[in-house]
């Protein structure tokens, strides 16, 4: 009887103790990024452009106004602006931990004007099938608008 009882709940602590190691995993991770995000993440505006657009008449722009750039890739020698994206794998495995860094460059003279750096854990999860769950950066949304606001685009 205490085999059958044993065969039983042995399976349940394995899978409570497989849980228990996953979750303290992701813990260990989202402390180190949240680290990164403290010491290196965030937004450095080093210049703010405005530009106009009689200026720049072929100058893509959103619904709402704010500047469409192309990637560095992407980028035509007349475009005023461009965008460099750079991810980079800090860890990876079972936990993928990354580093983005976006940077809005002049055209002309190719200087930065701002960089946006954040960091990211994907992934860690107890194998259950369903879609890894992830942590980064708090302030997001607010990194992103100081970010956006570089290049000013007035209407004349």
């Amino acid at each position: 009887m205490k085999l059958i009882k044993w065969l039983l709940f042995a399976p349940i602590v394995l899978i409570g103790l497989g849980v228990l190691g996953t979750e303290l995993n992701k813990a260990y991770w989202d402390s180190k990024v949240k680290a990164l995000c403290e010491k290196e993440g965030g937004v450095t505006v080093f210049e703010k452009m405005e530009i106009s657009i009689s200026d720049y008449p072929d100058i893509k722009l959103s619904s709402n106004n704010q500047l469409i750039m192309p990637s560095e890739r992407n980028a035509k020698p007349e475009d005023p602006f461009f965008y460099r994206y750079r991810m980079d794998y800090l860890h990876r495995g079972f936990v993928d931990v990354v580093r983005h860094e976006q940077s809005i460059i002049r055209g002309q003279d190719r200087k930065v004007l701002s960089t946006h750096i954040s960091f990211g854990r994907g992934g860690g999860d107890f194998p259950t099938g369903f879609h890894p769950s992830h942590y980064s950066c708090k302030d997001r949304d607010e990194n992103t608008r100081i970010y956006g606001s570089t290049v000013i685009v007035k209407g004349e």
